[in-house]
């Protein structure tokens, strides 16, 4: 079980997020160059002697932020043109707010799904964008793994890091505005949902019983002594 109430358990957070911005702008600078083998062998390298999995997979998230620049740059190049990525981003937006909300279908169709529509999103035009809008995709994208995997961490449940990875993937991949609104609306669920509070009342603890037994039972004891003295 893990303490999220101690400092030491958001270490991996912090170190997530920093490898994840530091990946980014070293693939927008190198990977246009032919960079792609060599933040592969990095990212093997750090995964090797610096990874860490306590709470969050870290290098996972930072492999998925590389994937999805190495797929932003084909698309730049060899994508086609289509109003049909914008409506595939914001299907794959709806879809990940509907399953936080109320999940509708099982995990592994919930996975086959955000796979059906990166391959698809694979095939269309990415338009080159600035190093900022790169970063910020990267801190939106991180920010929500982070959040999600906190949040069931907190509530004791489990999820694949996977799952999670490509179910906020199209802040990577989708447009800016879709990429912004989806974005939003999925933090104010998750927060909603970790915030939220049960209805029902709690059972009394072990220690609560005993006490209750205790002063019932210094209650009867004063009542005898009063009778006896009577």
């Amino acid at each position: 079980m893990v303490d999220l109430t101690l400092a030491s358990s958001y270490i991996p957070a912090f170190s997530c997020l920093a490898k994840s911005l530091a990946t980014a702008s070293l693939s927008y600078i190198i990977m246009p160059h032919g960079g792609l083998t060599a933040m592969c062998v990095a990212i093997q390298l750090d995964r090797i002697f610096f990874n860490t999995d306590f709470i969050v997979d870290v290098n996972a998230v930072v492999i998925a932020v590389i994937a999805s620049f190495a797929t932003n740059h084909e698309r730049t190049h060899n994508g086609i043109t289509t109003p049909a990525s914008m409506a595939m981003a914001v299907v794959w937006a709806k879809f990940a707010f509907l399953q936080l909300s109320r999940p509708v279908v099982k995990p592994r169709v919930e996975l086959c799904v955000y796979a059906a529509l990166a391959v698809a999103m694979s095939c269309t035009h990415f338009l080159a964008e600035p190093l900022s809008y790169a970063i910020g995709r990267t801190a939106g994208f991180v920010l929500l793994v982070l959040l999600n995997v906190y949040w069931h961490t907190a509530t004791s449940q489990e999820e694949p890091l996977a799952l999670t990875s490509a179910r906020y993937a199209y802040m990577l991949l989708g447009a800016p505005l879709v990429s912004v609104i989806g974005g939003l609306s999925v933090s104010l669920m998750l927060a909603y949902r970790w915030n939220a509070k049960p209805t029902t009342g709690s059972d009394p603890t072990p220690d609560m019983e005993a006490a209750h037994a205790a002063v019932a039972l210094r209650e009867a004891l004063a009542r005898s002594k009063e009778k006896c003295s009577q």
